[in-house]
């Protein structure tokens, strides 16, 4: 890729600015996010998807419905995990709690709020991907 249509030609060797996240490995890129979507806590970069995946089994929450962002703003939710998921089951305060609890032992932050949305209510694209970016203004 040179470039996006319309735009000046980039030089070999250069970059395009996508706000991927990746490395190189043995001269192959790895995309593995999104730095809007990077989390950011006491000066460490989560990636949602670690924290996503911890909560993943949860009974009553709804798999690829789980959304991690930071809270960031100010105040209380200033430098904060927030983990929301669709949830369809019965006792809201036990899976909170678990949620926590796997969060934090799995990846090593707990998080600062738990909020189990009813299901359908977390925005997605058109190809069905989280909009974590969407989900994480609500809570700024």
């Amino acid at each position: 890729m040179i470039g996006y249509h319309g735009d000046t030609p980039i030089g070999a060797g250069e970059w395009i600015g996508t706000g991927d996240l990746g490395y190189l490995v043995d001269d192959q890129l790895v995309v593995c996010g999104r730095s809007k979507e990077l989390i950011t806590i006491a000066g460490r970069n989560i990636f949602p998807q670690e924290i996503e995946r911890a909560v993943v089994g949860v009974a009553g929450v709804r798999p690829g419905a789980i959304a991690a962002v930071s809270g960031g703003g100010s105040g209380a939710r200033r430098d904060q995990l927030v983990v929301v998921a669709e949830y369809s089951g019965d006792d809201k305060k036990a899976a909170r709690r678990l949620i926590s609890e796997r969060v934090a032992a799995e990846c090593g932050v707990t998080p600062g709020l738990v909020d189990l949305v009813p299901v359908g209510e977390l925005p997605k694209t058109t190809s069905g991907k989280l909009r974590r970016v969407e989900i994480a203004a609500g809570y700024r």
